[in-house]
Formats: structure tokens, sequence, C-alpha cells
């Protein structure tokens, strides 16, 4: 594990124990403390995870395969950035008040999508990794499962 990896999950861990430690001093706290500091852990994560990204992107030159990759996949943890953002603000903004679906931050979570997709598509045609058929038909039926699921929710 890398330095910066070693000290994202140091954070991440000590964010966390924060709110367990809030809970055990204070008991049953108010609700929105809790969807406050939700919405703000998740920022904080997709933040790091884009800046973890955005350096790991500057190790490799522009015309390097593996480098588009990190390319794609810091742009698209931008989006996602920005999404949770958005959503961490809506409560702050409108008074406690929980984030409508859909809202602008679900803009920045779809756009993560297609560049997750490019960066795989990317690393698959430059790696010289071919996936069987049989991977091929599960990828498509779990798919179609999710969307039908999502269609129906």
């Amino acid at each position: 594990m890398s330095q910066a990896s070693t000290i994202i999950a140091i954070i991440w861990a000590i964010l966390c124990s924060i709110s367990i430690i809030i809970w055990l001093w204070f008991g049953n706290t108010d609700n929105y403390f809790y969807i406050y500091y939700s919405t703000f852990l998740g920022f904080i994560t997709a933040l790091a995870t884009m800046l973890f990204c955005f350096r790991n992107l500057s190790n490799f030159a522009a015309t390097d395969p593996i480098g588009k990759a990190w390319w794609f996949l810091s742009r698209g943890l931008l989006f996602w950035t920005v999404g949770s953002f958005s959503y961490f603000l809506y409560p702050l903004i409108h008074a406690g008040e929980q984030t409508p679906f859909p809202w602008y931050s679900d803009i920045g979570y779809l756009m993560f999508m297609p560049f997750a997709l490019f960066t795989l598509m990317t690393l698959r045609m430059n790696t010289n990794v071919a996936a069987p058929f049989k991977a091929w038909i599960a990828a498509f039926i779990v798919a179609m499962t999710i969307s039908g699921l999502a269609l129906v929710v």
C-alpha cells in the first residue's frame, strides 16, 4: 500500500470513528446530524478518490495508454465529486430537507458511468486482455437485471 493510500485509509477511519464516538457520547442525536455527516463523508470520500486519481495520472505520459485510462477515470470521478458536493449542499441550504430525486447531483453521478466505461475499454484495448464469451453474456444479464430493477423501483 502506498503512502497516499495509507493516509486516505487513516483519514477515513478517523472520520468514521468520529461518528461512532458522537453516537456513543450523546446517544440518540438529532437525525439531521446523521444526514449532514453522511453526505459530508460521501463528499470527502469522492474528493479524496478524485485527487488520488489525478495524482496517479501525473505519473504517466500523455501518450501512455494507461495514462489515458487514468485520465478517463479522473474525469469521471470529477463529475462524481461535483454530484456528491451538490447532494451534500442541498440539506444545508434548504434547512435540513432531504435531497429530492432527481436532483442536479444525479447528473454528476450519471456522468461517471461513460467515463468508467471508457476507462475499461481503454484498458482492455491496450493491455491485450480479452474477455471470454461467457463473461460478455454474464455482463449482459447483470446489466439487464439492474436496468429492469431500476425501472420497477
